[in-house]
């Protein structure tokens, strides 16, 4: 909606009655108002931008998920997993997602893998030589053992790894769970222990690298500019759509960029599809 005439005098409020029907609304619902000028000012054009609030009204019911069947193989290296046409391969000797197909094509250019590294900023320039002599900056996962498990139509197959620098004592031990079923692709939980005496992590996620002509990007979180919990006031929370390439922020020293707080989904082209609540970079 829109209203042309505000009629407010400065320093004086006003009540303005706005109806919608919500029976239709289902998922995270929000409401967003900006404020804009009206005419030309000689600085500023006609339409421009000054200001803007959102609310969150709530959320509300989403259509109920369909279970798909999973069919499971096993080898002596790998677990083969088959969901609605994508086939997962989860290594035994590496405890990772080593391969993702659908439709005979690989999704995956490496493994998908636990990863504390990203970009320093300006904010770290005292931490961020502690962090390389931990090996932060190059590490490595080892998995000392790989099990699954079915019940009701659910698979569950968990990694215990740690992660090193080189030739560094670990710095974390964890659990990787991966589980297929309750969703249409895998989810993938994971928890760890960081060792005594470690400083704290850059950061603590999950690596995906694909193909780089995957450059569609799509996500409902705090957009369209680079967004942290820290630096979110300037971004507002909608179902943003740009380029891998237009989401790269060009500091003129080359530090983490382009990451956006409170997303609950993202995709990338056709390949990547994530849910949940999350921060992440692409």
């Amino acid at each position: 909606g829109k209203i042309d005439e505000l009629d407010v005098a400065p320093q004086e409020t006003k009540v303005f009655d706005i109806r919608f029907d919500d029976s239709s609304l289902y998922g995270d619902a929000q409401i967003f108002f900006e404020l804009k000028k009206k005419e030309d000012d000689g600085v500023l054009k006609a339409g421009h931008s000054v200001g803007f609030r959102q609310f969150h009204l709530g959320t509300f019911s989403k259509p109920s998920y369909i279970r798909h069947s999973v069919r499971m193989t096993e080898t002596d290296k790998y677990y083969s997993v088959d969901i609605i046409g994508t086939i997962f391969k989860i290594s035994k000797e590496r405890g990772l997602i080593v391969s993702m197909k659908k439709a005979s094509k690989e999704l995956l250019v490496t493994p998908i893998k636990p990863n504390v590294k990203r970009a320093p900023t300006d904010n770290d320039m005292y931490i961020k030589g502690t962090w390389k002599d931990f090996g932060f900056m190059d590490t490595y996962v080892k998995c000392y053992s790989v099990s699954a498990d079915e019940k009701d139509g659910i698979l569950t197959i968990v990694s215990d790894f740690s992660m090193s620098g080189p030739s560094c004592a670990p710095f974390l031990r964890g659990k990787l769970t991966y589980t297929f079923g309750d969703s249409n692709g895998v989810r993938i939980n994971m928890s760890a222990d960081v060792m005594e005496n470690t400083p704290w992590l850059p950061r603590f996620g999950v690596e995906f690298k694909i193909d780089p002509a995957t450059d569609k990007l799509k996500f409902y979180g705090y957009g369209p500019m680079e967004s942290y919990a820290d630096k979110h006031l300037a971004s507002y929370i909608d179902l943003h759509r740009m380029s891998v390439t237009e989401n790269f922020e060009p500091y003129l020293f080359p530090q983490e960029n382009g990451s956006h707080f409170q997303t609950t989904y993202a995709s990338i082209g056709d390949v990547i599809k994530l849910s949940g609540l999350f921060s992440f970079n692409a």
